[in-house]
Formats: structure tokens, sequence, C-alpha cells
């Protein structure tokens, strides 16, 4: 039956111009209601291909009288750059999702399910699905092994060019970082943090010092995986896996996000947002906020740090992340619940919950 709804936004706002000249909200997406809350940095993926750049958002699902679960939820496919809808893929509520170029295939991972279907992008239809150990929160490619890791209460392996099971890792995950050049997954969860040795997806160490593992970042450049466990921020050294580092943050919360091109890395605590230099791992800038940011997201090629807010504030900060200064901001139509950084589309990505109509369905 065609009915108005409220709509879910996708906010694009996009960083096109000098700092100076100001910052604009450049696009948006109307979601229908019926896609659900989205669950987070995993609700979004992303086909960069320069020729037809995609978004695959997905969403958890409404919860309206009389309608069947499998009505709800599924995959919005829409244009990246001037963000037009052009598909919804019906797989049902998502707990999580992973675009694999190599193959053109969106692996959705179902919410309360062990199932993770897989879409050709090509059709935007669903050709397979591989069933899981367990549901799973979180997912990561490795090219270098052409393999996705599947994460919940165990890691399954897929292989991707056959979407078969591999192998089963018995170590529970809600978070990965994933070190390529040497082909090893990080792993939290409740803890300890556990190394897996992808050419045989084997535990190849444990670090017992670094438990409740909440955010998980890689920086390259440092060859160091940094980890939130309760107020403190732990830097590992990717080589031999030894822990270098540790800086105590009081109301650390689990958000990092890395400018590898100048080997930096930021995190948030009670009131502040601060940069680390990853080289000496020493605390470059820690700028008061008074909030405690909600979520963070770096643009390393503009040195610009974005944060957002849970308390009242429909907006976007910008701050200068090597002075710390704070430039200007954007005004958002809702607030927002997420925020994901794309360096090769240049944009930022900002997830809201704010009513809207969508006309018919």
């Amino acid at each position: 039956m065609n009915r108005q709804v409220v709509a879910l936004l996708l906010a694009v706002c996009c960083w096109l111009c000098a700092l100076a000249s100001g910052q604009v909200l450049e696009n948006a997406i109307m979601l229908p209601d019926t896609l659900g809350p989205l669950n987070g940095p995993y609700c979004l993926a992303w086909d960069d291909n320069p020729v037809h750049p995609r978004l695959y958002v997905g969403g958890a699902g409404g919860f309206y009288p009389g309608q069947p679960p499998e009505d709800s939820g599924g995959v919005i496919v829409a244009e990246a750059i001037a963000c037009k809808r052009l598909a919804r893929i019906p797989t049902g509520p998502v707990k999580a999702l992973c675009f694999v170029a190599p193959h053109n295939k969106l692996y959705v991972a179902k919410l309360n399910t062990d199932t993770v279907e897989v879409v050709d992008c090509v059709t935007n239809q669903v050709v397979s699905a591989v069933h899981i150990a367990c549901e799973v929160p979180v997912m990561q490619y490795n090219a270098r092994c052409d393999r996705l890791y599947c994460g919940g209460s165990s890691v399954s392996v897929i292989d991707c060019s056959a979407d078969t099971i591999l192998h089963t890792i018995p170590v529970a995950a809600s978070v990965f970082a994933l070190d390529s050049a040497r082909t090893k997954l990080y792993v939290g969860r409740d803890g300890p943090l556990t190394v897996v040795d992808c050419t045989g997806d084997t535990v190849m160490a444990t670090i017992p010092e670094i438990g409740l593992d909440s955010a998980l970042c890689y920086n390259p450049t440092a060859k160091k995986v940094y980890a939130v466990s309760g107020d403190t921020l732990f830097a590992v050294d990717t080589h031999d896996d030894s822990v270098v580092a540790r800086l105590a943050f009081p109301g650390l919360v689990p958000l990092l996000t890395c400018d590898a091109n100048r080997n930096r890395l930021y995190c948030a605590y009670s009131g502040y947002w601060a940069s680390i230099d990853c080289a000496g791992d020493s605390v470059l800038v820690s700028y008061r906020v008074g909030v405690t940011p909600a979520h963070i997201a770096c643009n390393a090629g503009r040195d610009v740090l974005y944060t957002t807010y849970t308390a009242y504030t429909p907006e976007v900060d910008l701050f200068n992340g090597t002075t710390g200064q704070y430039e200007t901001l954007v005004y958002l139509d809702g607030q927002s619940t997420g925020i994901t950084w794309v360096p090769s589309l240049d944009r930022l990505y900002c997830f809201l919950g704010c009513p809207r109509f969508d006309g018919q369905l």
C-alpha cells in the first residue's frame, strides 16, 4: 500500500573548498522509515570506482504493527556523489556490510541471524548465502588473501572467490584492525587482545595486558595498533606485538581515527579530543570541547578533524588537526548518529535520525 513515511536521513557533507571559504551540507539521501535504524559505521559500505561510485546503506529494520520483519531493513543503493537512490535490496534487517571490490560483491550480515548474504553489485541481487556460527557484528576484508573475516562469538573466514567457509577461529570479536603488510588481524572484544596470522588463520599471539578492547585502529606509518581499554590508550608495535606505550585519559571513549600522512592518532575523552604523535606516543594537542564527542573522523588530505556530539548539537565541528584550532561548523538537519570519512571520495557521510517526508513508496 502506498503511503507517506517518515524518513531517516543520510546527510552527505562534501569538503571541496578551502577551510576559509566555509563548509556546506552538500546533499542528502532520504531513507524510508522501513529501513529502520542504522547500526553505526558498519551499516555503510562503498564502491569508490570513479566511473560509478556507489553507496550501500544497511538498515536494522522498522517496527510497525502487522509488518513482516522480512519487509523491513534491507540495503539502499545510491550514487555516492549525486546521492540519487538507485535500488533497494530486500535482505531483511542488517547488522553489518562489507564491499569487496575485486569480486564486485556486497556482503550483508543479517541482524539476529547466523547468515551473511552475498549481493552481486552489477544486478543488486542476492546470489548466495553463507551460514556462520553466530551473528556477525563486524566484518573485515583482507585483499592479500582474498578472505572476509566475520566476527562475533567466534571468527569465521570466508573464501571470497567461492563464498565458502575456510576456517573458524575460536576467538570472540566485536572490533578488528588489519595490518595488511604483515597479513595480521587484531581482534578485540572482552579481552585479551588477540593477533591472528591470516596466512593460516591461526592465533599467533595474545596480549593479556589489553582487555575489554572497545576500539582498535591501525596506523600503517607507525606500524602500530592502538587499543582503547578502560581509561588507557595502548600502543602495540605490530613487528613483535609488544605494548610500547600506555596513555591514560579520564573517561576515554571508544573512538579512534588515524592520520597516517602525519603519523598521528586522534582519540576522545571526558569533554576533550586529543591528537597523539605516533612516533613518540605523546600528546600533541588536547582540546576542550565541553561535551565528550560522540563521533570523530579525520580528513588527512586537508588536516581536519570532524566531531559530532550526542546532546542537542545538530552539527559537525571542524578543527585544524595540527594546531587544534576550531575552524567552523556545518549545521545538520537533525542529530547525528554516526559519521564516516571516505578519503577516495573526499566526502564525510553523516547519519541522521531526522524526521522528513519521503513521498510515496
